[in-house]
């Protein structure tokens, strides 16, 4: 996130206008701006964004979506305007990375967001439990929330969360265990043998055996097989489309016969 604002938090007037960003123009200094660009790989843009980034600057703040922001303060105070930052319903922690001022009385500050929740996981800190029926409200809170209901909208009672995530045993066994960070519960892990679903699986028979025969091991009689089993299907396909032809040969020449019979 990169931005300017006045020194009491407005990026804009009122009415949108930002013509007192001209007060720190000078020629030659983009106060690092192509650099901070050329580091960008995606652009969420809109009619409302392009006209006043703060509203989408705030719902990323608030998903925790924004990593590091860069602020450049002009020296001026407006008095009203557009904010830049509004309630992200809870407190947002900052790190100072940087600070510069420059000769227009422009001063930058970049800061972390949250460096606690970006900072890299130490393994010593993981843990793995049982899932038990303790869980089970916790789980069904993880579940319900906007963000995960989308994709697992089937945990809508305790009930439906036992049935569906709870350990079993018998033919099909599977295993779960809550997932804490420092004591902290973070995520759910399942563990079951592949093997059990294979009729549940998503994808095409066709092009699982093409995928599997391009990673196995040249020479493995895993790779012999799906070469075979290539092989063959190509062999159908061509007899296959041998016969249509010659069936329409046939037809064409029956046709040719009924017509010229007296």
């Amino acid at each position: 996130m990169y931005i300017a604002m006045s020194l009491d938090g407005f990026i804009a007037r009122p009415e949108g206008d930002i013509e007192w960003l001209a007060s720190v123009a000078r020629t030659g200094e983009d106060y690092g701006y192509r650099r901070f660009f050329d580091s960008v790989d995606t652009i969420v843009i809109g009619k409302k964004t392009y006209e006043d980034g703060a509203g989408v600057i705030q719902q990323f703040i608030a998903a925790g979506l924004v990593r590091r922001a860069t602020l450049s303060i002009i020296p001026i105070l407006l008095g009203e305007g557009i904010r830049l930052f509004g309630n992200a319903g809870r407190d947002v922690p900052l790190c100072l990375v940087r600070s510069l001022s420059f000769e227009s009385g422009l001063v930058q500050l970049e800061y972390e967001l949250e460096p606690a929740l970006h900072a890299p996981l130490d393994a010593g800190a993981l843990t793995f439990e049982p899932l038990t029926k303790d869980h089970l409200p916790l789980l069904l809170q993880w579940f319900n929330a906007p963000h995960a209901q989308r994709w697992y909208g089937r945990g809508g009672t305790l009930a439906i969360i036992e049935a569906e995530y709870f350990p079993s045993e018998g033919p099909r066994p599977t295993e779960a265990h809550l997932v804490r960070y420092a004591g902290r519960p973070i995520g759910l892990v399942e563990w079951c043998r592949f093997g059990d679903f294979l009729t549940e699986r998503v994808f095409h028979e066709p092009r699982l055996a093409a995928r599997q025969y391009h990673e196995a091991p040249v020479g493995s009689r895993f790779a012999t097989r799906a070469r075979a089993s290539a092989k063959s299907r190509t062999i159908c396909t061509r007899s296959a489309s041998r016969l249509s032809k010659r069936r329409s040969s046939r037809s064409r020449a029956q046709r040719c016969r009924r017509t010229r019979t007296p």
